[in-house]
């Protein structure tokens, strides 16, 4: 019994021992397998890992390139208002290639009967009465209807937001509209300049220019005159397509000394509320009114005048002749262009406004013999922190030259006035009355340009 017990014990080790052998057996190419595996593991983890990096690392880079687009187009559209207004006066004054001529005024002997040369487009005055003198409204009409297709190439709409859908569908309660009229009055080799109302765009922070193409294009303020109530707004030429620019054709400016009373004209732009509107009338007067440095042609019609209306006078040619003006009367009436000529031309190249700050009156050979004064300008005021104030020209004086230049006419004095720039100093002698006696006096008179508000 004992000796069975103890075979079968020896078998049971015998058996196990033979087990735990092919186990181990078994085993070791596992463990082999096993001790491979870190050895292939760490090769593959080593290079994904590099991978990893340099793929973080072009995130970061590309990342961060954008953060400082992002960065730089928030900037400078904040500085748009800024920046693209000195960009447009910097470069102009550059290039000054936009040329205005100023227009001779007549003298007594000048009849002015004489029409402007060069015109391409239709006289309504010759065209629309007969061989008898006889009106011919038919003709009137169909001349009248050439020269608006003509000049709506020339008109703009002056806003300060852009179009949108909305605009459209949309019907205004309040009958409000910010829009108000422009024309484009020159062309240079990379721009367009346009004239329009000061009061529309002075407290505005963008200007959109809407041609009657549809396009629509942000414009840069280049300058403006307060005692004329216009400003000047460029437009690149690069934002417009070849098809919209050939559909844009800068006006042709008329000559205002040869206007006479009983002219047919023609008035484009805000006109009886509306946009875009068109009427025609009659010069019925001519005169001169006195503004601050210079003497300009005032230009009344027959043609009917609206709240908040602003528009421009052409002549029977088509050409502009007159700028409205922004008194509130029932008829329009208009300050003459050629008047304005030399301080446009001052503003489009970049120079602005000069300012010397008198308002006067011709003192003629006939008045100074009338009234013991001598020849030259009488000043009859002198606006206040002006640069006559500051340098001591008082009311009552009579200019008599600039720079050893004899002026005789406010008109001959503006002329005078735009052969300089703003910041020189120009010698003014006049004669002051002291004692009963007339006195030369000279003055230094630093010129500036004209502030933003002047008083009329």
């Amino acid at each position: 019994m004992s000796e069975d017990r103890l075979e079968t014990q020896a078998d049971k080790a015998v058996i196990d021992k033979e087990t735990a052998e092919e186990n181990q057996t078994q085993e070791r190419p596992e463990e082999s397998r096993t001790q491979e595996r870190p050895l292939y593991t760490e090769q593959v983890v080593e290079k994904f890992s590099m991978k990893h990096k340099k793929m973080s690392k072009r995130r970061l880079l590309l990342l961060g390139t954008g953060c400082v687009a992002v960065v730089l187009i928030v900037v400078l559209l904040l500085l748009k208002p800024i920046l693209l207004p000195w960009l447009s006066r910097k470069v102009s004054a550059e290039t000054s290639d936009i040329k205005i001529e100023s227009d001779k005024f007549p003298d007594a002997a000048t009849p002015t009967t004489a029409k402007d040369s060069g015109s391409s487009q239709v006289d309504i005055s010759e065209a629309s009465s007969d061989s008898e003198g006889n009106m011919n409204y038919d003709t009137l009409l169909r001349g009248l209807q050439e020269n608006v297709g003509n000049i709506e190439k020339s008109m703009v709409l002056v806003d300060h937001t852009r179009d949108s859908i909305s605009d459209y569908l949309s019907v205004s309660e309040s009958g409000t509209d910010s829009k108000t009229a422009g024309v484009v009055i020159g062309k240079s080799s990379f721009m367009y300049v346009i004239l329009t109302e000061l009061s529309a765009i002075e407290d505005i922070n963008s200007i959109v220019i809407k041609f009657p193409s549809g396009a629509q294009v942000d414009g840069a303020f280049l300058g403006s005159s307060a005692s004329a109530g216009i400003a000047l707004v460029s437009v690149p030429q690069a934002m417009l397509t070849s098809e919209e620019k050939s559909q844009i054709e800068p006006i042709s400016l008329g000559n205002s000394y040869k206007v006479k009373q009983g002219s047919m004209v023609l008035t484009y732009g805000r006109v009886h509320g509306e946009n875009d509107s068109v009427d025609y009338g009659m010069i019925t007067s001519v005169s001169d009114l006195s503004m601050v440095d210079n003497d300009c042609a005032e230009i009344k019609t027959n043609i009917s005048h609206s709240a908040d209306d602003f528009a421009f006078l052409f002549n029977g040619d088509g050409n502009l002749i007159g700028i409205s003006e922004t008194e509130n009367t029932s008829m329009f009436s208009y300050l003459g262009i050629s008047d304005l000529k030399l301080m446009i031309s001052q503003i489009c190249n970049g120079r602005g406004s000069l300012y010397f700050g008198i308002k006067g009156q011709n003192v003629t050979k006939d008045l100074a013999g009338e009234y013991s004064l001598p020849e030259g300008i009488y000043v009859s005021s002198v606006e206040y922190n002006s640069p006559a104030y500051t340098a001591g020209i008082q009311p009552g004086d009579v200019i008599v030259s600039l720079e050893d230049a004899e002026v005789t006419t406010l008109r001959g004095f503006h002329e005078r006035l735009y052969k300089y720039s703003k910041g020189q100093t120009v010698p003014v002698v006049v004669k002051r009355l002291g004692k009963g006696v007339y006195s030369d006096l000279q003055f230094n008179v630093v010129l500036s340009e004209e502030p933003k508000e002047v008083k009329e």
